[in-house]
């Protein structure tokens, strides 16, 4: 009879199983910053080849991100916007038991990008649009960058707090105007370096963008939207359902 001697557990596969384990057990929390490689190579007493391949280890079993200049970090929790609700962000985030907040970067009149000033009817020269983009954050998490782009007729929202509000409630309290429609188109980018500052991810980081075109009861297009998602943070889900036959 032959017998297998258990292999022996290198250094490196040490302080992974042992940083894992402090991960599992709440010890370094979702979103939480791990030690530097230099706490690390003290705490560990090894190396920093073998604390670099232990990290390297867990990052590629997406246990922990690396954010470029600022050290790792275990991997936030995913939150899921919930397909039966409204679509508004704030909703989404109370209703999966998340704290939503919004970081207002610009408000202004500004020209419409093509696809929006054609979803909207609007003279591409001429016409201005009110710009306003935002990051909104779960739990201070950034999430998503959304840029709305709305027609003139909505410039009273220059005069108010939007802060940490839903903007599609104000429309509905201030205009009686409901989102109950949208056409919806998908893209993946490449973070770019404002939108990474944001964000707080590394340059050219794969993104989801969300283009979004509102319509009233009526079938009109109200406003134009854009959210440049963190999937790794936050993930857009949608629900489709087909007639038999």
């Amino acid at each position: 009879m032959n017998l297998v001697l258990p292999r022996a557990i290198t250094l490196q596969e040490q302080v992974f199983e042992d940083l894992l384990s402090k991960i599992n057990t709440g010890q370094y929390k979702p979103g939480e910053k791990l030690p530097a490689e230099r706490e690390l190579i003290s705490m560990y007493g090894v190396g920093r080849n073998t604390i670099r391949a232990a990290l390297a280890e867990l990052e590629a079993r997406k246990v922990i991100i690396k954010k470029q200049g600022k050290g790792a970090y275990v991997r936030p929790q995913t939150y899921t916007q919930n397909v039966f609700l409204s679509g508004s962000f704030t909703e989404t985030c109370q209703h999966i038991g998340g704290i939503p907040s919004t970081k207002i970067v610009g408000i202004r009149h500004d020209r419409a990008p093509k696809r929006v000033a054609e979803a909207l009817s609007l003279d591409l020269e001429t016409d201005l649009i009110l710009r306003i983009e935002r990051v909104r954050l779960v739990n201070d998490e950034p999430c998503i960058v959304e840029v709305d782009y709305m027609p003139r007729v909505f410039d009273y929202l220059l005069d108010m707090d939007l802060t940490d509000k839903s903007l599609l409630k104000i429309i509905h309290e201030s205009a009686g105007l409901d989102a109950c429609e949208t056409e919806e188109y998908f893209s993946v980018l490449g973070a770019r370096p404002e939108i990474a500052r944001l964000l707080e991810s590394d340059a050219n980081t794969p993104l989801l963008e969300v283009y979004q075109i509102a319509f009233d009861q009526a079938g009109v297009p109200i406003y134009a939207n854009e959210q440049i998602i963190d999937s790794s943070h936050y993930v857009y889900a949608v629900r489709t359902r087909r007639e038999r036959g």
